[in-house]
């Protein structure tokens, strides 16, 4: 409430006070909330973070979801906060192998060009997770492959920033 009382105050004097529809940084409150009133679900099934992606790729090829609750943004970062749950200190302690270490460094350089290659290439609003494919004017199974392709990235640059 705070921080949309702010934005009322500086910028927009009529911007809404509804807690359905979270203020731009504010997403991750109401997705907090729902993930971890999951949690119990996530830690029952078998290939969480499998079943994860899955909805989050159902939710990237969606056009049905609305903007409560930043409900697209929410699916489509589930698995990382599914992955979290299940990651223990063994999995982190495999990062300080020495081949590990040495082999970040490569795969990072080769990620800067990847990415200075693609930035002119697509649209970085993916990103953000806030639309779907059709919203983007993309494809469906674009929703989909995207929704793998930036996991996967994510946590292989994750891994070579731990290492």
């Amino acid at each position: 409430m705070a921080y949309t009382l702010f934005q009322r105050a500086v910028e927009t004097p009529g911007f809404p006070l509804t807690p359905a529809d979270p203020y731009w940084i504010l997403w991750f409150l109401p997705a907090l909330f729902l993930w971890r009133i999951t949690t119990p679900f996530w830690q029952l099934v078998r290939w969480p973070v499998a079943v994860s992606l899955a909805v989050a790729a159902l939710a990237s090829m969606s056009t049905g979801i609305g903007d409560d609750l930043q409900l697209m943004r929410v699916l489509q970062f589930l698995p990382f906060f599914v992955l979290g749950l299940r990651l223990r200190p063994e999995h982190f302690a495999y990062l300080r192998r020495t081949w590990v270490r040495v082999a970040a460094l490569p795969v990072g350089l080769v990620a800067l060009l990847v990415a200075y290659w693609s930035v002119p290439r697509m649209s970085t609003s993916w990103f953000f997770r806030s639309y779907s494919a059709r919203q983007l004017d993309e494809p469906v199974w674009a929703g989909a492959a995207m929704t793998l392709i930036l996991f996967a990235a994510a946590l292989v640059l994750g891994a070579c920033f731990l290492a």
